[in-house]
């Protein structure tokens, strides 16, 4: 089948560093958690970028963002769910599921403070919005309603491991999400 010219194409430009091949930091640092209280909507809000924003959100009684402790945490590519549409095209991408997932070795070993934290994010996940915060202070913002959450203790075999939470977070949306730079970010979480 030959190129339809009448098709709009509209590819985004692609600016590297012709000298060398530049990598992207890996890892998550944290998740944040923002109901509809928060002073940004979305990554193209006003205040997603703006530090004051995000310390008056974390500072507000009670707060408009809950943030979890630092995280071992990794998003794989996300699987497709495909269909045919026509016997001469090839299959077509209808819907896509991402995961992220997670281990939290964070510990109160006085109040317990992580068992009340998680139920609480796993009760309420559908009134909030998710921002996965990287070490290289690059935030990616998924609106509530496209993610949901399963998360559970994980309690170690023996003395010399350490007990953790473990969970899965399950993103439905196709195409994948830009992040925002917002540069000191994790100095104040």
């Amino acid at each position: 089948m030959a190129c339809n010219p009448n098709c709009v194409i509209d590819i985004a430009t692609l600016t590297l560093d012709s000298c060398q091949i530049v990598l992207r930091k890996g890892s998550i640092r944290n998740f944040a958690f923002q109901d509809c209280k928060s002073p940004f909507t979305d990554v193209s809000g006003e205040g997603i970028e703006d530090i004051a924003a995000w310390e008056a959100a974390l500072a507000a009684d009670p707060p408009t963002i809950f943030v979890s402790g630092e995280l071992l945490a990794s998003k794989p590519k996300g699987s497709v769910q495909k269909f045919r549409a026509s016997g001469c095209r090839p299959e077509i991408v209808q819907s896509q599921t991402q995961t992220i997932n997670f281990k939290d070795y964070n510990a109160d070993t006085t109040g317990l403070s992580e068992f009340a934290f998680w139920n609480s994010i796993f009760t309420n996940y559908a009134g909030l919005n998710l921002m996965v915060i990287t070490c290289d202070e690059l935030v990616y913002f998924y609106e509530s309603g496209d993610w949901s959450i399963e998360v559970d203790n994980v309690i170690a075999e023996n003395l010399d491991e350490a007990n953790y939470m473990e969970g899965i977070i399950t993103i439905s949306q196709t195409g994948m999400v830009v992040p925002v730079s917002v540069p000191g970010i994790t100095d104040i979480l």
